[in-house]
């Protein structure tokens, strides 16, 4: 079969190749000089980006300028979208999207108040600046992001990711509520906010998307 395959012409190997995986089309350019030309070719990348992958780098914070094999690999690592208030990211093996929202693009109970919220840096975060919860009683925060622009046919994850400090109390005294919603379907779950031997806990939905 390969040698059948190796009669063809280039570009229709490239055109087959675009068919499979970034994975495939990586152990493919293993295989001879022919197949490493294949699968260098712009009609191979640009099917495993997402359709509106124009969109997206006209997005970007730090603009990029590549051909779409390059593109490709540069954002299988997180880059800053929309200002910085969001993260992008494909995944490196199937070219799936995942996207991360900042603190500034989530809705927080009395986000707008000093007394109970302040904005500050943290090194470890990609975001510039990160919410820091000084006081409160009662705690409502709440993430929206458009499905249709998620792969298709693909299970998701939906998380809160936090960092808890050592000075914290009253997060774990009462489980937290938590809840997922796609189009009329709602599922609802419990976590508490604590740490569990020294680690950051972080609560977790597994849904569909």
């Amino acid at each position: 079969m390969g040698g059948l395959i190796e009669m063809l012409p280039g570009d229709c190997v490239s055109k087959i190749l675009s068919f499979t995986s970034p994975t495939d089309a990586y152990k493919s350019s293993m295989v001879s000089s022919m197949y490493h030309s294949a699968a260098e070719s712009d009609v191979v990348w640009e099917m495993f980006l997402p359709t509106d992958y124009k969109d997206v780098v006209s997005r970007l914070i730090t603009p990029l300028t590549f051909t779409t094999k390059e593109l490709f690999v540069c954002l299988c690592n997180p880059v800053l979208i929309d200002g910085g208030r969001e993260s992008f990211k494909l995944e490196k093996s199937s070219g799936k999207i995942s996207y991360m929202l900042s603190a500034r693009e989530l809705s927080m109970t009395w986000g707008n108040d000093p007394m109970q919220w302040s904005s500050k840096s943290v090194p470890q975060s990609r975001f510039s600046e990160v919410a820091e919860l000084k006081t409160t009683y009662w705690l409502d925060i709440r993430g929206k992001i458009n499905t249709q622009i998620l792969s298709s046919n693909t299970r998701y994850g939906a998380y809160l990711i936090m960092k808890i400090s050592n000075r914290a109390y009253g997060l774990d005294s009462i489980p937290s509520e938590v809840s997922i919603e796609v189009g009329n379907k709602v599922c609802y779950g419990m976590a508490y906010l604590r740490h569990e031997d020294g680690m950051q806990q972080q609560m977790e939905y597994i849904g569909t998307a």
